[in-house]
């Protein structure tokens, strides 16, 4: 994998591109959903949006659904951008994530407090309009017609994430699960300050 790759999942209608956060090939990826009315789950940091951007329009894909599982930087801060280019499109996330794509502000300030010099490989996330956005609540489910995601809360990583649950045999697990490192076969826990409950997170998984 390389920054920029898009890859379908065996022969399904789902692609994940690799965004190379942080430079780093196969460290961070988005799901795009090439259903009857197609989704993209996840955004990246923003910087890498031009991927995305190309990897949907390779495939001929119009967004009507951007998705971020949780409203973290690394998963939602392209989400702006990407909503400016796809204008048509409703960007769904957590109902406590909402008020944070709208303005962005407060987390921009804890992203910052958090990453410290890792800054440099973000950049400001654009807001997103109000009436754009929908809050979903546990249980709720977003209708890609041949394909339904259902949300279910996983707030041990943030209290602002679900993990996303298909019809078929394919779950998104944003960061519920930890951080796979390929190069190492390892697993890790991704434990951000300052709302990481360990407790709940292996409740969650």
């Amino acid at each position: 994998m390389a920054p920029g790759d898009c890859t379908q999942i065996d022969d399904r209608p789902i692609y994940y591109v690799d965004t190379g956060m942080y430079d780093v090939a196969g460290y961070g990826s988005v799901y795009i959903l090439d259903t009857d009315r197609p989704a993209l789950v996840d955004t990246g940091l923003g910087t890498n949006r031009q991927h995305i951007i190309d990897a949907l329009d390779e495939l001929g894909i119009d967004l009507e659904y951007i998705i971020p599982t949780h409203v973290h930087l690394d998963h939602a801060g392209g989400a702006g951008f990407l909503a400016e280019r796809f204008p048509d499109a409703e960007v769904v996330t957590h109902e406590r994530g909402v008020r944070h794509l709208a303005d962005p502000e407060r987390l921009v300030e804890g992203t910052k407090a958090a990453v410290g010099e890792m800054w440099q490989y973000y950049t400001e996330p654009t807001p997103i309009a109000d009436d754009r956005i929908r809050g979903l609540a546990d249980g709720d489910s977003v209708d890609l017609g041949s394909l339904r995601l259902t949300a279910h809360e996983a707030p041990g990583h943030a209290p602002h994430q679900h993990v996303l649950e298909t019809d078929t045999d394919v779950v998104f697990t944003a960061d519920a699960a930890g951080l796979y490192i390929a190069a190492r076969d390892e697993i890790r826990v991704t434990s951000p300050p300052p709302q990481f409950d360990v407790d709940q997170c292996r409740n969650d998984v």
